[in-house]
């Protein structure tokens, strides 16, 4: 039965991103946990005689009591959920999938700031979209949630199974291998709040009798430090949820994402048909050539999220997608979401098979890239963020002929949303050139534009970089080509 109240209005801005995001206290409260949960309740009881959902969390300070809340919310709808305490969101989706739950909620602030936290949300195998998002916020809005009972909560480790699946996967080394120390040494690290704890200890306990050491350290700063202190290692970091991962060739310096990306895709093996693979606009053009010479096709877009994996229906043969902050997607077994730990494996699988010891070895291959990287700059306040887009746009638009083929202002994503409750549109702007490129993207969540210029050799970048500094400076939006540079991107 439908229960009236005067109904909860969220936050503006808070969904996004496969569900709610905010900095604590001042965007997301507790309230808006427990709201939430009660909306996922009726939107599902809409449609299910029973509602199954599974629930874990990082150990960011907030996120155990806003799971609590997200919980309650639930079982005031007769939701039986199963809960996976300090856990990644993989593990999560992993056990939804293999439990036939309606839903899966990951209580994580992802790679934000220790000072955010969120919920992600997976409804029926697929990320939140806008569509859902508002009918989620219409439901809380006039306050009739349907009431029921029956709700129960359980506790789960979940940990042996998803592992097991995760090897399994990967197609990991033979077991006349074991033993024989095939694969280089390894560091583990994990990022602020983060739930992975638990199982990379596992991960790092079945990979022993192939690795030559597995270490395990707190933070970006001891894994550079380990990586120091001995040749022929790989290192990973990971962030708070488990899904995206950083990786460190032996050298201690971070491998790019899409550099990463290319080379497990390149290595995907299908059986008479055709890859396609879709990656975000901030992947450098030296990499869609490397990519699109090996017979690839690439579908590039402003902006991706997992979300958006549910728009290529029609594209059956789509295989995998990435963004550069590394949250990367595997389409060709089981999986069909971001999992880190899956990416891990995937790469010393990689080694093993290729029979090297580094991945500098398969880097050599790679079409050099020429660039500053992506350059994170801090603005102040959403608005603000978004009026310095506008003017960049209007200025770039001035300086360059209607009919110029080198400018591209605004991308729809797919023609369609981008999986977290956007607009549709990606506040960026590019400008190209015949050499090279330079690209600014507004930061969804956090107040941070993200830039980046590249070319065909050094001199081309630096003239990218300089006229996509000049533009900004005349926004307003400070010079940080001191900090940039111009170089070789791995």
């Amino acid at each position: 039965m439908a229960i009236a109240t005067s109904g909860y209005k969220f936050g503006r801005n808070l969904f996004g991103g496969q569900g709610i995001f905010g900095s604590l206290n001042e965007q997301l409260d507790f309230a808006d946990g427990y709201f939430l949960g009660k909306s996922l309740g009726a939107f599902l009881s809409y449609k299910h005689k029973r509602i199954y959902a599974c629930i874990a969390s990082d150990t960011r300070t907030r996120s155990l009591p806003l799971e609590s809340e997200v919980i309650r919310g639930l079982l005031e709808c007769g939701a039986r959920v199963l809960s996976f305490s300090t856990s990644p969101t993989p593990l999560v989706r992993f056990a939804a999938i293999e439990l036939n739950a309606q839903l899966a909620i990951s209580i994580t602030g992802d790679s934000l700031p220790a000072n955010y936290d969120g919920v992600k949300i997976f409804l029926e195998g697929k990320a939140l979209d806008k569509r859902r998002a508002l009918q989620l916020q219409n439901i809380a809005a006039s306050g009739n949630w349907r009431a029921h009972e029956g709700g129960r909560l359980a506790r789960s480790d979940g940990i042996d199974a998803y592992i097991t699946r995760l090897f399994a996967e990967t197609e990991w080394m033979h077991k006349e291998q074991r033993g024989r120390k095939v694969i280089p040494s390894i560091v583990f690290a994990q990022s602020h709040g983060s739930a992975m704890n638990d199982v990379l200890k596992e991960i790092a306990a079945r990979l022993a009798p192939w690795a030559r050491q597995v270490l395990m350290v707190e933070g970006l700063q001891e894994l550079r430090k380990a990586m120091a202190r001995k040749q022929e290692q790989i290192g990973f970091f990971f962030n708070s949820d488990g899904s995206a991962v950083q990786v460190f060739d032996s050298l201690g310096k971070a491998v790019a994402s899409e550099t990463l990306f290319a080379l497990l895709v390149r290595n995907i093996e299908l059986k008479g048909r055709r890859k396609i693979i879709v990656t975000d606009s901030l992947f450098s053009d030296s990499t869609i050539r490397w990519l699109e010479i090996s017979g690839i096709k690439v579908l590039r877009r402003a902006r991706f999220s997992s979300g958006l994996l549910t728009h290529f229906d029609s594209e059956e043969n789509i295989v995998a997608a990435a963004s550069c902050d590394g949250h990367m997607v595997f389409m060709d077994r089981y999986y069909i979401f971001e999992d880190a730990c899956n990416v891990t494996l995937r790469t010393l699988s990689l080694l093993y098979q290729q029979g090297v010891g580094s991945l500098e070895m398969l880097l050599r291959k790679k079409l050099p890239s020429f660039g500053s990287g992506i350059i994170r700059i801090a603005i102040d306040g959403d608005n603000r963020k978004d009026a310095l887009i506008t003017r960049l746009r209007a200025l770039v638009r001035a300086e360059t002929p209607d009919d110029s083929e080198n400018l591209r202002l605004d991308t729809k994503i797919l023609g369609r949303d981008d999986g977290g409750g956007s607009e549709g549109e990606s506040l960026e702007v590019e400008r190209r050139f015949t050499d090279g490129r330079w690209i600014v993207r507004v930061a969804p969540f956090e107040d941070i534009l993200l830039v980046k210029s590249e070319g065909q050799n050094t001199e081309a970048a630096a003239r990218a970089q300089a006229d996509m500094f000049r533009m900004m400076k005349a926004c307003g939006i400070a010079d940080t080509r001191a900090e940039a540079g111009v170089g070789l991107i791995v």
